[in-house]
């Protein structure tokens, strides 16, 4: 499941905050218990374990969605940061500030900031609403790379003649202009 695919359901904000991680681990926890899978467990490779960031959202939307993976539930984000509350308080607080460029892009995007908690209850319930066939359905894949083309049959070296072509002679170099020293026709100096 990708961020990407939440706007089939009903998202408009943003991908890149915590609610949509949620509904991103959650969509994913949906379609792999569908497909028979009880459990996972959590690699996050080499990235520093931050507690309440947006990797713990998708964890805890995984497990809301019914898989189990071991983990302790003190790393997880809030509820209210999962709703996205925290984003609607700081829209209200730096929509007072004149001059300040937080939350500029979303006139662009049209998108009403106060209204992603909402926006957070209705995708889920869109998403448990999903058929379970509509869930299962994977994308076709790519076919495989083409193989690469198997050489032409070789072919047959020149002829090189017995009688080679006489070689360019190379010119002499041209002498060096010592006038600027003092030692050409032009330039000499007089001892005294």
């Amino acid at each position: 499941a990708t961020a990407s695919e939440l706007s089939n359901h009903g998202w408009s904000a943003s991908t890149g905050n915590l609610p949509a991680a949620y509904l991103t681990g959650f969509l994913a926890g949906l379609r792999a218990k569908n497909r028979g899978i009880k459990g996972a467990i959590l690699d996050v490779g080499l990235n520093p374990p931050i507690k309440g960031s947006r990797i713990y959202a998708a964890l805890k939307g995984v497990v809301d969605a019914g898989l189990e993976v071991p983990h302790n539930p003190d790393i997880l984000p809030a509820d209210d940061r999962i709703s996205g509350e925290h984003i609607v308080s700081s829209y209200n607080h730096f929509s007072g500030i004149e001059g300040s460029m937080m939350f500029s892009k979303i006139g662009k995007k049209k998108t009403a900031i106060t209204t992603i908690p909402k926006q957070v209850d209705a995708v889920k319930k869109a998403l448990l609403e999903i058929p379970a066939a509509t869930l299962k359905q994977t994308k076709p894949r790519k076919a495989p790379a083409k193989t690469a083309a198997k050489p032409a049959a070789k072919k047959p070296k020149k002829v090189v003649p017995e009688v080679k072509p006489p070689r360019a002679v190379p010119r002499k170099p041209k002498p060096k202009k010592l006038i600027a020293r003092g030692k050409g026709k032009k330039g000499t100096r007089s001892k005294t």
